[in-house]
Parts: structure tokens; sequence; C-alpha cells
């Protein structure tokens, strides 16, 4: 799909979110940001090598306490698989120690997702990832601190009941059978039968564990709930399980790119969706995520250094390499929301040269 066509879709299914691209002429509206110095702030680089710019962009979550999260999950499966009872304790530690990281840093950087390490580790990584981006729809939403905390817990362990879903079933390179994909559908009630008894994991965690695969339409599953019928709290996991799922790559197909991943959800968001929860989503996260590198028409190499909201494809960027190869001596900050000349093609893994 080209860029054109990636803007007009968001811009057509975004335009309620969005209402001041509506209302004023794109042109005057570049002029407006042009007008208020949003383009051309420079920045000296001070000799800073590349890695030591990305660092400098705080992560939502460090490195150390994502893995250790993940640790955690994965000795909760591991337990309820031998018939222990998941310990709360230790989870309502981490969802401590996750939430603190995640509001201090939040106002400073955007969702970094994980690259899956293993297959075998996929519904471990993918909980936390879940807990991150479910916290953070949760603070675009007002949640104050008792339901993220709620919505970290759920997070970390709405999928435990996958415990009881063979490994070859959930690693299969192939499609699910309807008797494998019945089995499947079961994880959702397994999930709230291993923590329904427990007074630590929290209402908000039962219903989510329920209800996470639920869809507005009707279509979902275990029990077909729709509309109002389903949790707020799950609505949010829902998005953040999906918006996950698809930009991990999986036994059965590649990774999503992350424009591709919002665009289906975009695509899908009346018929399974909660509206609030999609525009949360959107808020919040980003095509192109801070600290990746990506490549202009023009040929320079940029590093996005924070999304803009009123058009998630054009973020600020800092450009890095111009269009002949030749590092800048200085880093220039450019919003692309001001320079429509200026656009994105693709992402870069790297700086060569």
């Amino acid at each position: 799909m080209s860029l054109i066509a990636i803007e007009k879709f968001i811009r057509e299914d975004s335009v309620k979110l969005f209402p001041k691209l509506e209302k004023q002429d794109k042109i005057t509206y570049f002029k407006d940001l042009e007008r208020e110095n949003l383009i051309h702030r420079k920045n000296l680089m001070q000799g800073k090598g590349l890695e030591e710019l990305i660092d400098e962009i705080p992560s939502l979550v460090c490195e150390e306490t994502r893995k250790a999260a993940t640790d955690l999950v994965e000795k909760a499966h591991k337990g309820s698989r031998m018939g222990a009872a998941a310990k709360s304790k230790s989870i309502k530690d981490m969802v401590e120690q996750l939430l603190n990281e995640i509001l201090t840093n939040y106002k400073r950087a955007m969702v970094r997702l994980t690259i899956l390490r293993s297959l075998d580790e996929y519904t471990f990584v993918h909980s936390v990832n879940v807990t991150i981006l479910s916290i953070v729809m949760g603070i675009e939403l007002g949640f104050g601190r008792p339901e993220l905390k709620g919505l970290a817990v759920a997070g970390l362990l709405h999928d435990i009941g996958k415990i009881k879903i063979s490994y070859r079933i959930l690693t299969k390179p192939d499609s699910l059978t309807k008797k494998e994909f019945d089995k499947v559908k079961k994880h959702p009630m397994d999930s709230y039968k291993i923590i329904a008894d427990d007074p630590e994991a929290g209402e908000i965690a039962k219903l989510v564990a329920r209800q996470h695969h639920e869809r507005q339409d009707g279509s979902g599953y275990p029990e077909g709930l729709k509309g109002e019928e389903i949790s707020n709290y799950a609505g949010i996991t829902a998005v953040a399980d999906v918006y996950d799922a698809l930009t991990t790559e999986r036994p059965y197909r590649k990774a999503y790119a992350p424009y591709e991943a919002m665009k289906m959800i975009l695509f899908q968001s009346k018929r399974h969706f909660k509206q609030k929860t999609v525009q949360a989503f959107l808020a919040c996260m980003s095509i192109y995520p801070q600290g990746s590198l990506v490549k202009l028409n023009t040929g320079e190499i940029a590093m996005v250094i924070r999304t803009n909201k009123e058009a998630i494809i054009r973020p600020v960027i800092k450009l890095l390499v111009d269009g002949s190869g030749e590092r800048f001596k200085e880093s220039i900050e450019v919003n692309l929301l001001a320079q429509p000349h200026r656009y994105i093609t693709g992402y870069v893994d790297k700086i060569t040269g």
C-alpha cells in the first residue's frame, strides 16, 4: 500500500478523532503550524553517535523490568500447569514496578514493543506487552491508579488459560482445524477459572480473562457478548491483545508492520472494538514508534522523536543523513505535518557508513 493510500485511509477513518484537519483547509493548517515555529528547530548532536541519541529516548519500561515481568508470567503459567495458584503477591509487586516506570516515562516516550526472542516465549512476552499497552490506553482514558493496577494484573494473567492448550496447537504453522480452534476458544474461560477463586487477582482481571476475545457485534467468544455487555477493561485488553499479536511474528505468518496493524484495527473498529478505546489507542500509539529510523522521499534518513496526534503518519523527526548519504553536522528537527513535500517511505534497520 502506498503512503498516499495509507494517509487517505487514516484520514477518512479518523476524521472524527481529528476534526481540526476536517474543518480547516490543509494548506492553512500547515501555515498555522509554521507560524507556531514547529519546523527547522536545530539541536546540536554534540558529536554523539546514533546509538547514544536513541538511548536518550526513554522506553516506557526498561529491559530489566520487562524481562523480570516476562519471567514472572512464565512462572505463573508453569505453576498453574502443575496445579498451583498464581502468586498474586509477586504479580502485584511487579505491577507496581511496571506502573511506576510507565507513569514516570509516559510523557516522554511512546511504546516500543519487544522483538520476539523465540517462539516458545511468545505467550509470556505477549502478556507483558499487552500489560504495557493496556496501561498506556488506561492513562489516555483518564483512569486512576487503582484501575491501572487492575488493568496491569489483567494483562499479565489474561492468557493463563492457554496452559490447557497443547504446545503443538499453539505453534502450529498451518491453519487450525475446527476442533483445534474450538480448544483455543476455551482459553478465556479457562483463564477465568484459574483466577476466579483468588481474591488477590481482583475483579478487573477476572472480567478481562473471561471477555478479552468478545467483540462488539457479538462475533467473539466464549459467550458471544456484544456492545455494553462487554466490560470496558476487556475492551482495552482486546485492542492491546490484537495489536501485539499482529505485530509479532508467528509460526503461520510474518509480523505485520505497525501501520498495517493499526489499519486493520481501524477497519475492524466499528464491528469489533469500543470506539473510545480505539481513539485512546490512536492517541497514544504511533505508526512510526519513537526511536525508529525512517527513510524519506528525499533520500534523507531520520529518527522519529515524537508522534503527531493530528496525523499519525506524519511524526516529528530528527534528520540524521542527507539525500546524498552524508551525515548532518547538526541535527534538524522537522515536523512532517508542516512540510507536505516531505514524507516517510519506509523503515531503515540501521545507518551504514
